[in-house]
C-alpha cells in the first residue's frame, strides 16, 4: 500500500531520508577469510556433504531392512 508522501508528518519524512542516505553511506564488510580459507571451506562444505549423503543412505537402507524384519513378523503373528 503506497501513501502520499504529504500523509506523513514532517519529522518522518525527514527522519526516512537521513535513514536512506546512512544507507547509502554504509561500507561493505571485509572479506575476513584469505583466499586459500575460502577454497578449504568450499573443499570441507563438499567432503561433509557426501558424508552427510551416505549416512542419510545407511539410515534409509536400516529402516527399510527393520520395516521389513517388524512386517514379516507381523504377518506371521497373523497367520498363526
Amino acid at each position: 500500500m503506497s501513501f502520499p508522501e504529504n500523509h506523513f508528518p514532517e519529522d518522518y519524512r525527514k527522519e526516512r531520508s537521513a535513514m536512506s542516505e546512512e544507507a547509502h553511506v554504509a561500507q561493505s564488510p571485509e572479506n575476513h577469510f584469505t583466499e586459500e580459507d575460502l577454497i578449504q571451506f568450499d573443499a570441507d562444505d563438499a567432503e561433509m556433504g557426501q558424508v552427510i549423503c551416505k549416512m542419510l543412505s545407511m539410515l534409509f537402507i536400516y529402516t527399510v531392512i527393520a520395516m521389513s524384519i517388524c512386517g514379516a513378523v507381523t504377518f506371521w503373528k497373523i497367520m498363526d
